[in-house]
């Protein structure tokens, strides 16, 4: 067989390649399924049922070892985010909880689920402020509902078609082609396993191996239309994703400049730089997190509440609510603290920093049965990474475990 008329084994063969180099299980499965797929699929190489048989157990076979012995925590991980999503799709199984809003959900769950008490140890270690589902196509389930999950399988099954189509031919002039159905069968094995298609560079790859598989299917277009379409596809996807830095392009440049006087001591100036730009720059969470440090810096601590219940809403992460408790306990509002730093904790069971803070919020209010409570349960914590921090955390409420028990 000719080199030149299979280059895109090669090159797919390559893109594998590079996926163990970069140590990445999901791209290494989806490119090795997809080679096996091409090859069953492509009419220009005969394959007995025989043959087709053991490759596809092989890629089982493949597929499992890879899951359960290579970075097998990391499979773990999976497992307790599938766990948790699963519950999120029961929830919202018809309607789905809207475009965008994954992340913040499950974080929610992830707080419910923890704050219950029912779970493994090794749950707690590996969980995370995650913010995908690592399956592209269940959180896509999960933010549209069962109309979402009516759009996959509709795509699914007309992009299926589309490619058994291209692979029937027997020409050896479609080797782009064929290239373009290994790339889309690739990423579409590889969101199986972790998130893809929010990466512009996987869109953009994604889209344009479509538009040449339906060009090819529907109408002969001259090469240079198909090169102007792909430049249009590119550039759409771009923009799309970075909009808001494009749109607001000197807004950025004066934030990198409130930023860096902020660095430099000067506060006022920063805050004057900052309120400036909260009209423009308001769903940016990057922006309200300078802008909620800069107005604690100066005491001004119920505009940061109002800052950080805004970035909460945009990003449900585990820092953040730690940041409101600290400034509602700076408010003396004691209990909406407690209530943030029991979020803080509860998503993401794990940390030191939180419960720390909460033993001193305990400490500081004379609340002495809560403060044993909250001392015991650090002193008790299994580790995830070891460092002085971690131990000096521990230290300190083993001294203060011992002077309440004396007090």
């Amino acid at each position: 067989m000719p080199l030149n008329k299979y280059y895109e084994y090669l090159v797919l063969f390559i893109c594998l390649l590079l996926a163990q180099a970069m140590h990445s299980r999901a791209f290494f499965i989806g490119y090795l399924g997809s080679l096996i797929t091409i090859v069953i699929l492509d009419k220009r190489i005969y394959t007995s049922y025989y043959a087709k048989s053991i490759l596809v157990i092989s890629f089982i076979a493949v597929l499992c070892i890879i899951t359960t012995f290579i970075k097998s925590k990391s499979s773990e991980g999976r497992i307790l985010i599938y766990k948790i999503s699963a519950q999120i799709l029961k929830h919202n199984f018809w309607h789905g909880i809207g475009k965008g809003n994954f992340g913040n959900e499950y974080l929610n769950y992830q707080y419910n689920y923890f704050k219950s008490g029912h779970y493994s140890r090794s749950e707690f270690l590996l969980a995370d402020n995650t913010k995908h589902a690592f399956n592209d196509y269940l959180q896509y389930w999960i933010e549209n509902g069962f109309v979402g999950l009516i759009v996959m399988i509709s795509l699914s099954i007309l992009i299926y078609f589309s490619i058994k189509k291209v692979m029937n031919k027997e020409s050896n002039e479609l080797q782009w082609t064929r290239l373009c159905c290994g790339q889309v069968i690739a990423l579409s094995i590889t969101a199986l396993f972790t998130h893809v298609f929010n990466h512009p560079i996987f869109q953009t790859i994604f889209l344009i191996s479509l538009f040449t598989i339906f060009a090819e299917l529907l109408t002969s277009i001259p090469n240079k239309w198909k090169v102007i379409s792909y430049i249009l596809i590119s550039i759409c996807i771009y923009f799309t994703n970075y909009s808001q830095y494009i749109l607001n392009f000197k807004n950025y440049n004066r934030l990198r400049e409130a930023d860096l006087l902020y660095k430099t001591g000067f506060v006022s100036e920063s805050l004057t730089k900052y309120s400036l730009l909260y009209n423009s720059l308001k769903e940016d969470n990057i922006f309200l997190e300078s802008y909620s440090n800069a107005l604690a810096s100066t005491l001004k601590y119920e505009k940061e509440q109002q800052i950080l219940v805004k970035i909460i809403k945009l990003d449900n992460a585990s820092i953040y609510h730690l940041n409101l408790a600290k400034s509602y306990q700076n408010t003396g509002n004691f209990r909406y603290a407690e209530e943030e730093f029991t979020k803080a904790i509860y998503i993401v069971p794990n940390r030191f920093i939180p419960r720390r803070e909460l033993l001193n919020f305990y400490l500081l209010t004379n609340n002495k049965k809560k403060a044993l409570i909250t001392a015991k349960t650090i002193i008790s914590m299994p580790i995830k990474v070891k460092s002085r921090i971690v131990n000096r955390i521990i230290n300190d409420a083993q001294k203060n475990y011992c002077n309440l028990i004396l007090k």
